[in-house]
């Protein structure tokens, strides 16, 4: 038969095409049901990975192993644990608060994220902040992106910064005597409030390099940059 001389075709033709090829008989005997299901599925299984293939994200995926911990909300029902972006496209999976804190204006804290993960060699996590939260209400990570490195297993914890200013200016609008509990207003409105559950920070896998360091005496100075930084190239 034509088809099945070479059946990588599966791996490249449209099932309709497929179908019709493998309707061809060998040696006066008709192809066999069972070989027929199991080429229809091949088919149909090419034609689905042709249609969701995306170029550059497909290819050779790492395997991110994660553990919810005791105090993570979902884990007692791990399979509802959503480890996703919100949106298809998107880079990060959102992190949850597993513990419910207030943070002033200028404080910072440890929040656990109920999680530990695994990453496979040459991979990392980058804890970054959300931009919603961070426009408005000024609650970002101190040290974003946090660094996850393949070989920790440790619980993931975000550190997080309000960021708020502690003082405005209209505290100060008003009576002298009232100025004290004007502050302490100020202080409690920009303070932030998060709830265990709530989302409250971004993680990211990136894969990194591990380059062949080599210390030399001199570096080579010869390009257009060379040492300007810090301000070189002006404002306008």
């Amino acid at each position: 038969c034509r088809s099945l001389s070479s059946l990588h075709v599966a791996m490249t033709t449209p099932f309709a095409v497929l179908s019709d090829a493998i309707t061809c008989t060998s040696s006066g005997a008709d192809v066999s049901i069972a070989l027929f299901a199991m080429l229809r599925m091949a088919a149909r299984s090419v034609e689905h990975a042709a249609r969701t293939y995306v170029p550059g994200m497909n290819a050779d995926i790492p395997t991110v192993r994660i553990q919810l911990l005791p105090e993570h909300p979902d884990a007692t029902a791990p399979e509802q644990a959503v480890f996703r972006p919100a949106r298809d496209g998107d880079a990060g999976i959102d992190l949850v608060a597993c513990e419910s804190i207030v943070l002033a204006p200028g404080q910072r804290a440890a929040v656990s994220a109920g999680i530990r993960v695994a990453l496979p060699p040459g991979l990392e996590g980058q804890v970054r902040p959300r931009s919603g939260r961070a426009l408005n209400e000024g609650l970002t990570v101190v040290n974003t992106p946090g660094t996850i490195d393949p070989g920790y297993r440790g619980p993931v914890k975000v550190v997080l910064l309000n960021a708020a200013a502690a003082v405005e200016e209209a505290d100060f609008d008003g009576p002298a005597e009232d100025l004290a509990t004007r502050l302490k207003r100020g202080l409690a409105r920009r303070s932030v409030h998060i709830a265990r559950g709530e989302r409250i920070a971004q993680l990211v896998f990136a894969r990194f390099e591990r380059p062949t360091i080599i210390i030399t005496p001199e570096l080579d100075e010869d390009t257009t940059r060379g040492a300007g930084g810090f301000g070189s190239t002006g404002v306008e």
